[in-house]
C-alpha cells in the first residue's frame, strides 16, 4: 500500500537537498520513514542521496524497496540501473533500464542509459531491436511514431557521443579551437549533453575565454545540478576572474555533493588562506591530502 506523504515535511527535506545539505535531508527523510515505513517518496530520495554519496549498495536497497511497493515508477528502475552501473554490474543495469522502458516506453533517459550499457557489453545487434524486444508495441501502447522517434534519439545520442570522443581527442592534442567547434556541433544535435558542456567549458577556460566558460558551466549546472565537477570547474573560472566569494561557494557546493572531492577542498583552502582563515585552510588542505593519499593507496592495491 502506497502511503500518503506529509507535504510540509517533504518540502523541508527537499529544501535541504537542493541546498546541498544532504545529511539534513537524509535525517528528515529517515524521520518520515520511521513514522511511515512504506513512504516511497522518502525511500526514493534516500536512495538518490545514497547514490550521490557513492553508497551504492544502500541505494540499491532503497530503490528495490520502492519497487516492491510501487512497481510502476519508471524513475526508480532507472536509478536502480545507474546504481548497478556504478558497481560494474552491467547486466543488472541493463535489466533495470529495460524495466524502466517497459513501464514508460518513451523514457528517453532510460533509453539512452540502456544504449550505453548495451554498447559496453558489445550487444550492438540488440540496439536496433531493443524496444521491440523489451516492450511489444501492442502491449505497451507505444505507437510506431514513438518508436521511430526513439530510434532517432538513439542515433543522435550515438553520434553525439562519437563526436564528443573526437572533441576530447582534439583537446588532448592541443587543438582546442577544433575541440570547441566540435563541442558546439554536438550541442546543436544533442542539447544538454553534460559531458560535452563540461569539455566546452574547459576548452573555453584554457583559451582565456573565461566569461564564456562561466556561461557554459552555469547552463550545464542548471541541467545537472548534482554534477560535482561542474561546480568545481565554475569555481576555478570565477576565482580567475577575481570573484573569490562566488568561487568559494562553488567549491563548498562541490564538497556538499561529493565529500571526497579533493580538488574542491584544495581550491577552497587557497581562498581561505587569502582571507586569513588559516585554521580552516589547513583543515581543508589536510582533508584534500587524506583523500588523495587514500585514493593512491586503493589504486596501488588494485581496488
Amino acid at each position: 500500500m502506497v502511503q500518503q506523504a506529509d507535504n510540509a515535511r517533504l518540502k523541508e527535506a527537499l529544501s535541504h537537498y537542493q541546498a546541498g545539505r544532504l545529511d539534513k535531508a537524509r535525517a528528515v527523510y529517515l524521520a518520515m520513514l520511521s513514522q511511515q515505513p512504506e513512504l516511497v517518496e522518502a525511500m526514493q530520495m534516500l536512495g538518490i542521496i545514497a547514490y550521490q554519496t557513492k553508497e551504492y549498495d544502500r541505494a540499491i536497497g532503497y530503490f528495490q524497496q520502492v519497487i516492491s511497493i510501487k512497481p510502476d515508477w519508471p524513475e526508480t528502475y532507472n536509478n536502480l540501473g545507474a546504481s548497478f552501473w556504478e558497481q560494474g554490474k552491467i547486466e543488472q543495469a541493463i535489466a533495470a533500464y529495460k524495466q524502466a522502458i517497459a513501464v514508460k516506453p518513451d523514457y528517453h533517459d532510460a533509453y539512452n542509459n540502456l544504449v550505453v550499457a548495451l554498447e559496453k557489453q558489445g550487444k550492438r545487434l540488440e540496439l536496433r531491436e531493443t524496444h521491440q524486444q523489451v516492450v511489444p508495441p501492442i502491449r505497451s501502447g507505444a505507437t510506431p511514431e514513438k518508436l521511430a522517434a526513439m530510434r532517432r534519439q538513439e542515433k543522435r545520442y550515438r553520434e553525439a557521443n562519437a563526436h564528443y570522443q573526437q572533441a576530447i581527442s582534439w583537446y588532448q592534442k592541443g587543438e582546442k579551437d577544433k575541440a570547441i567547434a566540435l563541442c558546439h556541433q554536438v550541442l546543436l544535435a544533442h542539447p544538454g549533453h553534460s559531458e560535452t558542456m563540461n569539455l566546452l567549458g574547459v576548452c573555453l577556460q584554457n583559451t582565456g575565454k573565461l566569461a564564456e566558460a562561466v556561461s557554459v558551466y552555469r547552463e550545464a549546472i542548471a541541467l545537472n545540478p548534482q554534477d560535482m565537477g561542474l561546480h568545481n570547474n565554475l569555481g576555478v573560472v570565477l576565482c580567475s576572474l577575481g570573484h573569490k566569494e562566488q568561487a568559494l561557494a562553488c567549491y563548498e557546493k562541490a564538497i556538499a555533493i561529493d565529500p571526497n572531492c579533493a580538488d574542491a577542498y584544495y581550491n577552497a583552502a587557497k581562498i581561505m588562506e587569502e582571507q586569513n582563515r588559516r585554521k580552516e585552510a589547513i583543515a581543508y588542505c589536510q582533508k584534500a591530502i587524506a583523500i588523495k593519499s587514500e585514493a593512491k593507496f586503493y589504486n596501488e592495491l588494485g581496488i
